[in-house]
């Protein structure tokens, strides 16, 4: 076997001496950035779903409480309002 193929020789370039079987950590690191990325692309669009709906919850809750004031204003009631016991199930 050629001491050129030899997995365990020392590649020297430009003053760095490197083991030969180093050179796959690239890939690695590649695969380990892209998942990186993608995690936090991903918990991104997670916090972005997350304050629009929290946006639509408040607007429907504005909406009723718009709807109830108007019902309370057209129907002339003043002060308080009694309402009926809610019957035990």
């Amino acid at each position: 076997m050629p001491d050129n193929l030899d997995p365990t020789t020392v590649i020297s370039v430009n003053g760095v001496h490197r083991l030969r079987r180093e050179s796959g950590v690239t890939l690695l690191m590649v695969a380990v950035g892209m998942f990186a990325l993608l995690s936090v692309a991903i918990l991104t669009l997670d916090v972005v779903n997350l304050y629009l709906a929290g946006n639509q919850a408040q607007k429907g809750a504005d909406a009723a409480a718009l709807a109830g004031a108007a019902v309370l204003s057209a129907s002339g009631q003043r002060g308080i309002l009694q309402l009926p016991p809610i019957a035990a199930c």
